[in-house]
């Protein structure tokens, strides 16, 4: 990732232009501000000489879609464009009641995502619609727009930089997940019962690695008999392990191995890691103590421990179902463990965060769930515009040879028919 914000960086100008008609757009929709339509466009004043104006279509759920190239900012009578998403920010921190504590955090967060976004921009400038329709599935999710309704969609507080630039999802580098042994009286796992240790290592480690794995435990004195190797994300280890689970590091309950096993890319939840050259190798779901979208991304001891139980029951609910049989495929967890904080479980409700430090989940790659010819892409993506401007919706309706009416269809009838028996014949939604 390069320095954010840098002198001249169109990228970064685009991202903002991007990302201020997004939100703009969303306030809308949220009845947060009343611009009113007038016939150079949409006005929005806000008291004193401020405003914005910018040219926009409502939306059919009540939203509007602004032209990012048409916002201007209004001041005194005089307008320039406008591009700074923070500042959009501080302009509208009138209309509600948060502190000024609030908003420094807030605008640190529009600050990650705007350069997260100019990374975005980047990398994908060039691809054509045909162009993205010919990427694998974790490719072309490390291409997708953050969400939509969320204006600090990638705010990620906690990482710096060169962490987005490590282990971001817009630069997609490979790295390998850290390995750490821990005492097996501190790991829980749950039904269906633990696999065999050398079993889910070797989903992501060669002969050769397992060798030096087998070699850092002997190093550091632990056996398969007293501890349980588990991988960690680095980061995770480095800035929140090493502190928050000290104590159980100076008793040697908690020994660190290093860096091993195939490396892994993230996808746009941050915390999922798929094999970056092993694509059929178990994704895996590690916790990650970052704040994103409002909510801290650790992994509970529920998820970790009965996730596999509940993944296996939708299994075996789809396979007894005529409709689901052939229609639903679930990407089952396969195994999970969590090692629950040394104090912070011992209190009566704990901010969750505390309780999500340290978990690990392995789940079915999604290649091992397609038929054959069967390729997947994640459903956000069919709204990503190719540098043609062209939408991947309508590459892929062209390449179907249907018209896209046709195509939605068939769409809704594989993805929308499913879902909606799943919740109406089974409860499940």
């Amino acid at each position: 990732m390069n320095a954010a914000g840098q002198r001249g960086d169109r990228w970064w100008s685009r991202a903002g232009r991007r990302l201020l008609a997004r939100t703009l757009g969303e306030l809308y929709y949220e009845c947060l501000i009343t611009p009113v339509q007038d016939a150079q466009g949409w006005h929005l004043d806000l008291g004193n000489g401020l405003g914005y104006r910018f040219g926009a279509e409502a939306g059919y759920w009540g939203h509007l879609r602004v032209v990012p190239d048409s916002v201007r900012r209004c001041v005194g009578g005089e307008s320039a464009p406008a591009d700074d998403l923070q500042q959009l920010f501080i302009d509208l921190q009138h209309l509600w009641q948060g502190d000024a504590a609030s908003l420094c955090i807030l605008q640190d967060e529009l600050a990650a995502t705007v350069a997260a976004e100019a990374d975005l921009l980047r990398r994908r400038d060039g691809l054509d619609a045909a162009a993205l329709a010919d990427l694998s599935a974790p490719r072309l999710e490390a291409l997708l727009d953050g969400h939509l309704k969320i204006p600090s969609s990638r705010g990620r507080l906690g990482w710096a930089l060169a962490d987005a630039t490590a282990y971001g999802p817009e630069i997609a580098e490979p790295f390998q997940v850290h390995w750490v042994a821990v005492a097996r009286e501190r790991v829980v796992t749950g039904p269906p019962p633990e696999p065999d240790a050398w079993t889910l290592f070797g989903l992501h480690l060669d002969a050769a690695e397992r060798e030096r794995l087998q070699a850092a435990c002997a190093r550091a004195g632990v056996a398969l008999a007293t501890h349980v190797p588990l991988p960690v994300h680095p980061w995770q280890w480095r800035h929140v392990l090493t502190r928050s689970y000290a104590a159980l590091i100076a008793r040697g309950e908690l020994v660190s191995l290093g860096a091993f096993g195939v490396p892994v890319v993230a996808q746009q939840s941050l915390r999922t890691l798929c094999c970056a050259h092993r694509p059929h190798a178990p994704e895996l779901k590690l916790s990650l103590s970052i704040l994103n979208t409002s909510a801290w991304r650790g992994l509970g001891r529920s998820a970790a421990v009965e996730g596999a139980a509940v993944s296996e029951w939708l299994s075996q609910l789809a396979a007894g179902d005529d409709l689901l049989r052939s229609r639903l495929r679930i990407q089952r967890q396969i195994a999970g463990a969590h090692v629950a904080h040394p104090y912070a479980s011992q209190l009566e409700a704990p901010p969750y965060r505390h309780l999500e430090q340290f978990a690990v989940v392995w789940r079915e790659a999604l290649p091992t769930v397609l038929d054959e010819g069967e390729t997947a892409l994640p459903t956000a993506a069919l709204a990503l515009e190719g540098a043609d401007g062209t939408a991947l919706i309508a590459e892929l309706a062209r390449r179907s040879g249907l018209d896209l009416a046709d195509w939605l269809d068939a769409l809704f009838e594989a993805v929308t028919v499913p879902l909606l028996h799943l919740l109406a014949a089974h409860g499940v939604g």
